[in-house]
């Protein structure tokens, strides 16, 4: 994402969003990271996670994960 910077894409896809900021990885690094990432999108922006890895975060129930 870095090399990106400024430059608009369609869609941008943001795998391993559950996680972030990644072990031993600056917190404030990984939320520009995430921001620059995020802001490129011009029409969708999808975050990706394991299905398992949000059930442990507590982020999927049953109403809301299948």
């Amino acid at each position: 994402m870095r090399v990106s910077k400024g430059q608009p894409f369609p869609v941008v896809a943001l795998p391993g969003v559950v996680h972030m900021p990644a072990k031993g990885e600056d917190e404030q690094e990984a939320a520009r990271v995430f921001y620059v990432a995020a802001t490129r999108a011009t029409q969708g922006l999808v975050g990706m996670g394991h299905l398992r890895n949000l059930r442990q975060a507590g982020e999927c129930g049953p109403s809301n994960c299948s």
